[in-house]
């Protein structure tokens, strides 16, 4: 097989490799309700999560707040990956992996322009979301959120609480212990935590904090093995700092 023919076998072979397109959703609560966006899409209005493409040398939790904050002008703290969703838009063909992440909602810059196509962002509850099902862009956006609720219904019967409580709601779950969490929350952001991912003080170049206060959420069992595996890390990553 000569030079061509083997470029030609290779591009070929390329071809057949599926390629969906990538993309990252919120689903975000407050106050019983979720936030949702209200776009035109090629003259149909429809209902969506934010959500969007993941961008060139984007990591998928930075494009989900991005996005988030392009679309509805809402600041969020992202809270765990929610689910990994797949979807074949019917009538264009193009098939989508969908990264949905659960967040709690920051701060709300009103006078932020939204993108092109977006004309509002609206809380819904997850009853009124269901009852516009035939606007919805796609199935992916109710099931987000009854992954959500599902999640929500697990761990409250693993604390043994009595009723659901939102997430935005988190004061009235707090309970006391003897090893304090999330006092330097670790964050992407200043504006959501204390120090990056990793252990370094947002904003200050030589001040690194290696403790339990640095965890976003409280583990189910003691700390220790964490804690341990924490500072490893950060002395692996001060050691490569010094060398260069």
């Amino acid at each position: 097989m000569n030079r061509d023919s083997l470029d030609k076998a290779v591009l070929a072979a390329d071809d057949d490799i599926w390629r969906p397109h990538v993309t990252v959703a919120t689903v975000v609560p407050k106050d019983g309700r979720f936030l949702l966006v209200e776009e035109d899409v090629r003259g149909r209005i429809v209902l969506n999560q934010p959500a969007g493409h993941l961008d060139p040398d984007e990591s998928l939790q930075v494009a989900a707040v991005r996005e988030t904050l392009e679309e509805t002008g809402w600041e969020v703290a992202l809270d765990c990956l929610l689910c990994v969703q797949q979807w074949r838009n019917a009538e264009s063909g193009n098939e989508f992996v969908r990264f949905t992440f659960a967040a709690l909602p920051v701060r709300h810059h009103e006078a932020r322009e939204l993108d092109a196509g977006i004309l509002r962002a609206l809380w819904m509850t997850r009853e009124e979301i269901a009852a516009e099902a035939a606007r919805l862009r796609s199935p992916m956006v109710l099931a987000s959120i009854d992954d959500w609720v599902d999640r929500l219904q697990v761990a409250t019967a693993a604390t043994n609480m009595s009723h659901v409580v939102p997430l935005a709601d988190w004061r009235a779950t707090v309970e006391g212990g003897p090893h304090h969490m999330g006092t330097t929350r670790m964050s992407l952001t200043p504006s959501t935590g204390v120090v990056d991912p990793h252990c370094r003080v947002h904003s200050l170049d030589n001040l690194h904090v290696a403790g339990s206060s640095v965890f976003p959420t409280v583990g189910y069992a003691n700390p220790t093995l964490p804690l341990v595996a924490l500072a490893l890390r950060l002395a692996d990553h001060l050691l490569e700092r010094s060398r260069r």
